[in-house]
C-alpha cells in the first residue's frame, strides 16, 4: 500500500474503488469465479487469503467456521484510507477505518445468518462492497462539509471600480 499508494490521486481513487467493487461483486455473484478461485487456492495453502475464526465458534461438518478475506481486500482498504489521509487527515482516515470494519461486520453477520445467506445468489458476499460502504459514507461527509466551508468569491461585478471615459 505504501508504494503503490503514489500512483493514486484523489479521483483515481474513486473510479479504481468503483471499477473494482463492480468487478467484485461480477466475479463473486454472477461469473462465481472469485468464490472458486478462492476455494482452490486456500486449498492449496498459499498465502493470499487471511482466516479468521468466529467468536464464538462455530463449527460445522468440516470443522471450525473460519471467515475468510484476501489480501487484495486489505490492500484496497489500505488504498482508500491512506489516499483519506492524504485529503482529509489522520482522523478522518481512522473514521474510515473504523466504519469500514463495522460494514464488514455486519456483511459477516449476514453471510452467518443462514436465512439471509440463502437469499444471496452464491454463499459468499464480495469484500470490496462492505469495505466501500463504509468508506464512502465518512467521504461524502467530509466533501459536502469541505464545500460548505468555502469561502464565496466576491461578486466580480461589484468590486470592480468604475472606469473613466
Amino acid at each position: 500500500v505504501i508504494y503503490l499508494n503514489s500512483l493514486f490521486t484523489w479521483k483515481t481513487t474513486f473510479i479504481f474503488a468503483a471499477v473494482l467493487t463492480g468487478m467484485d461483486m461480477v466475479l463473486v455473484w454472477v461469473t462465481q469465479t472469485m468464490v472458486v478461485a478462492a476455494e482452490h487456492i486456500s486449498g492449496l495453502g498459499l498465502p493470499v487469503l487471511v482466516a479468521f475464526p468466529t467468536i464464538p465458534f462455530i463449527t460445522t461438518q468440516e470443522g471450525i467456521l473460519l471467515l475468510r478475506l484476501g489480501l487484495g481486500d486489505f490492500f484496497f482498504a489500505g488504498i482508500l484510507s491512506s489516499q483519506t489521509m492524504k485529503k482529509y487527515g489522520r482522523k478522518t482516515a481512522i473514521l474510515s477505518i473504523l466504519t469500514m470494519s463495522i460494514s464488514f461486520g455486519i456483511f459477516e453477520l449476514i453471510l452467518l445468518n443462514p436465512s439471509l445467506t440463502a437469499a444471496l445468489p452464491v454463499p459468499a458476499l464480495p469484500a470490496t462492497l462492505p469495505i466501500l460502504l463504509g468508506w464512502l459514507p465518512v467521504v461524502l461527509v467530509k466533501i459536502v462539509a469541505e464545500r460548505g466551508q468555502k469561502p464565496k468569491e466576491p461578486n466580480v461585478e461589484t468590486t470592480l471600480l468604475p472606469t473613466q471615459p
